[in-house]
């Protein structure tokens, strides 16, 4: 495995989009986004082959100054391919759109060990999922993160100041 490119899984099994993202997609854009901006935001981009832009309402958590997303059965999803390098997107978060950077890392990775930190302190029962029992008000050891999300890919989401992203 590579530091700088995950490895590319063979997808088991086509994977199509449930039909209620579109209809999330429009509560996040919409005024009504606090019914479910709390715990999803909307990721928008243009695709690097296609050029199509494509938008994705998916889970995160606050990772310092931007956000973090776990990429879920990356084995059967393409989506987050086009951030293996950094890729500008667009993310409507809590009814505001930020132009944003988008890179792939590595749970096993330093940065990804603080990543899944964040992640999993955010979403417990995704954290016990992976097999890491995480309190309220404990945190984990950072070797245990660490054992968890080796494996594991997420997203991170860093706000482009200059708006280079768009």
């Amino acid at each position: 495995m590579s530091a700088s490119h995950p490895v590319v899984p063979v997808p088991s099994a086509p994977y199509r989009q449930p039909a209620i993202n579109g209809v999330l997609a429009g509560i996040l854009r919409s005024r009504f986004h606090g019914l479910a901006s709390r715990s999803n935001l909307l990721i928008s981009y243009r695709g690097r082959r296609t050029g199509l832009v494509h938008e994705l309402p998916i889970r995160y958590a606050a990772a310092g100054p931007g956000y973090v997303v776990r990429i879920g059965r990356p084995e059967a999803k393409r989506w987050w391919r086009n951030f293996i390098e950094p890729w500008p997107l667009t993310v409507v978060v809590r009814g505001r759109s930020v132009a944003a950077i988008g890179r792939v890392v590595q749970g096993e990775s330093d940065e990804g060990t603080e990543l899944a930190a964040g992640y999993f302190a955010r979403y417990r029962g995704s954290a016990r999922h992976q097999g890491l029992p995480v309190r309220k008000g404990e945190t984990p050891s950072r070797e245990d993160v660490r054992r968890v999300a080796a494996g594991l890919l997420f997203l991170s989401v860093i706000p482009d100041g200059d708006g280079a992203g768009r």
